[in-house]
C-alpha cells in the first residue's frame, strides 16, 4: 500500500491489474488529487475509488478531468435526461448469439466498442443498486498478454491489422459499424505495446478471410484471458471503478438471474489506436 497526497491511500489487489483507492471524495477532487490518481491509473489501468456517492452532475464533473466525454447516439435508450454523457446501464438483456448460445450481451470479454475508429479511451462505472450476491466483473490486462508472447510471435502480430464490426447482438441501437486496428496497438501515455484484439468485435485479419483469420484469433482469444493477467471485481455499494479501455478487457459475469443491478457509465474517447 501507498499512502500519498492528502491522505490518499492505494493498494494493489490484482498481480497484473488493478488498484484499490481510499481516502478521497470524488466530487471534490482537485488537480494536485487527480494528477495522483493518473500515475496510479498509468500503472495500475483499472482503479477502484471506494464508498463515493455520485449524482450525475458529480460523475460527469469527474470524468471530465480524463479528457472529452464521450456523447450517447440519439437511438440509445438507456441515456439520463439532460445529459447525454451519462447511461443507466441496468439489467442487460439476454440476447441469442450466431452460436445459438443466449446470454447478456456483456458476458463476453471485450473492449468497449472497438468497432469504432474513437474507441472509448477510459470507462468509468459507479455502483448504485447491486445484488445480494454475484455481479462480478472481470478485466484483463492486454500489455500483460502481448508481454507473454514471443519474440517472433510479437513481431507476426505487429505486421497485422484486424476487423472490428458490431456485433450483431447490437444492430438494434443502430447501424452496423465497421472499422480496422492494428493488432498490436502502443499506448499513448505509456508506450507500452498492446495486444487490440477481443472475442466481441475482431472478425478477421485485415486481407484474409474469416475462415483464413479463424486459428491465430482462436489462440489469442484464449491466451489474452489467460488467469495471470485477469482481476475479478467483486462490488460493494459505492465503488466507482475506472479502466483503461486502451489495454483492458472486460467481462460481465451473469449469475444474478433477475436481481436488481444499477450502474451509472460515463466514456472517455480519444484518438484512434496507434502501432
Amino acid at each position: 500500500m501507498t499512502a500519498g497526497l492528502q491522505g490518499i491511500s492505494i493498494r494493489r489487489i490484482g498481480s497484473a491489474i488493478a488498484a484499490e483507492v481510499t481516502g478521497i471524495n470524488l466530487a471534490e477532487m482537485d488537480q494536485s488529487q487527480y494528477e495522483h490518481l493518473h500515475r496510479a491509473f498509468l500503472e495500475h489501468s483499472f482503479l477502484v475509488i471506494r464508498n463515493q456517492d455520485l449524482d450525475f452532475d458529480a460523475i460527469t464533473r469527474f470524468a471530465r478531468w480524463w479528457g472529452e466525454l464521450h456523447t450517447l447516439a440519439p437511438h440509445v435508450t438507456f441515456g439520463v435526461p439532460g445529459n447525454r454523457h451519462v447511461s443507466l446501464i441496468k439489467n442487460m438483456q439476454v440476447r441469442a448469439l450466431a452460436d445459438g448460445s443466449k446470454r447478456r450481451i456483456t458476458e463476453i470479454w471485450h473492449a468497449d466498442s472497438s468497432w469504432d475508429e474513437r474507441p472509448p479511451t477510459h470507462a468509468i462505472l459507479h455502483a448504485k443498486v447491486l445484488p445480494e450476491a454475484g455481479g462480478d466483473t472481470l478485466f484483463a490486462n492486454q500489455c500483460a498478454a502481448f508481454d507473454a508472447l514471443s519474440p517472433a510471435m510479437q513481431k507476426m502480430l505487429a505486421s497485422l491489422r484486424a476487423v472490428h464490426r458490431t456485433p450483431k447482438y447490437r444492430f438494434d441501437e443502430g447501424s452496423g459499424t465497421e472499422t480496422i486496428h492494428p493488432v498490436v496497438t502502443t499506448h499513448p501515455e505509456t508506450g507500452r505495446k498492446v495486444l487490440y484484439v477481443n472475442l466481441s468485435a475482431t472478425r478477421e485479419f485485415e486481407g484474409m478471410t474469416e475462415q483464413e483469420s479463424r486459428g491465430l484469433l482462436e489462440f489469442l482469444f484464449e491466451h489474452q484471458v489467460r488467469p495471470e493477467f485477469v482481476y475479478r471485481h467483486r462490488w460493494s455499494l459505492g465503488d466507482v471503478v475506472m479502466w483503461d479501455n486502451r489495454c483492458t478487457l472486460h467481462y460481465a459475469v451473469n449469475d444474478y438471474e433477475d436481481a436488481p443491478r444499477e450502474l451509472v457509465r460515463v466514456s472517455i474517447v480519444g484518438p484512434p489506436p496507434k502501432a
